[in-house]
């Protein structure tokens, strides 16, 4: 201990009788009547429980922050999330003229599915479609569900026909995947992909509308 400290604290975890205990250990210089060092008064105060609450809280608080921008089931962006981050790609886009495309899409006969299989059945197909769509994006790109089928891809400093092969490969892997399972359903989705100008002025609402025509289009083709 620093004799010109009257006070040090140290906080220590170690071994009992009884388990793993953490400690606050403070070490308190005690003086005489003429001031001078006479020792040193060690003091043990046992917080392992104080310390196991705070972990708990914090677990808690991280849990409430993950909801917050996180879609439980899926593990992508939620709706709020997302369209703060497209937001914020289409401020840097205006700043340095860099290409944006958005793609919007909806998983196709998701009701057909949640009606005869089950709504569980309905989760698996999302989930393995998301999936999917993970494994091929890259680590910029953002994956929002903004409803229940419909989900937003946002793929900054990609053109639109960059946008369209990354859709194609994620299309072409679930077309091999739907070869050899036995799902009596398909996993398939519509999309619209929408590329953003720098000279854009549409709203963010007007600019999800935008491309979920565009995903309406490709949807009424197939049929």
């Amino acid at each position: 201990m620093d004799l010109n400290e009257k006070e040090v604290i140290i906080e220590k975890t170690m071994e009992t009788k009884k388990g793993q205990k953490t400690f606050m250990i403070k070490f308190r210089k005690m003086l005489d009547v003429s001031e001078k060092y006479s020792g040193t008064v060690i003091l043990f105060n046992d917080i392992t429980e104080r310390k196991e609450m705070d972990q708990i809280l914090k677990k808690q608080q991280e849990k409430l922050e993950y909801y917050a921008f996180t879609d439980p089931m899926t593990g992508v962006s939620n709706r709020r999330t997302g369209l703060m981050i497209l937001e914020q790609e289409l401020l840097f886009k205006h700043r340095i003229d860099a290409p944006l495309s958005i793609c919007f899409l909806d998983i196709d006969g998701l009701k057909t599915v949640n009606d005869t299989y089950g709504h569980e059945e309905g989760d698996v197909l999302i989930n393995h479609i998301i999936e999917e769509i993970k494994s091929t994006v890259r680590e910029i790109d953002t994956i929002s569900r903004i409803g229940g089928d419909e989900f937003l891809i946002i793929f900054p400093g990609c053109f639109e026909s960059d946008a369209e092969k990354v859709i194609q490969r994620i299309n072409c892997k679930l077309e091999d995947y739907d070869k050899v399972n036995e799902k009596p359903y398909q996993h398939a989705f519509s999309y619209g992909i929408l590329e953003l100008s720098v000279d854009n002025k549409l709203s963010i609402n007007a600019v999800i509308n935008a491309a979920d025509k565009k995903m309406y289009l490709n949807k009424m083709q197939k049929r």
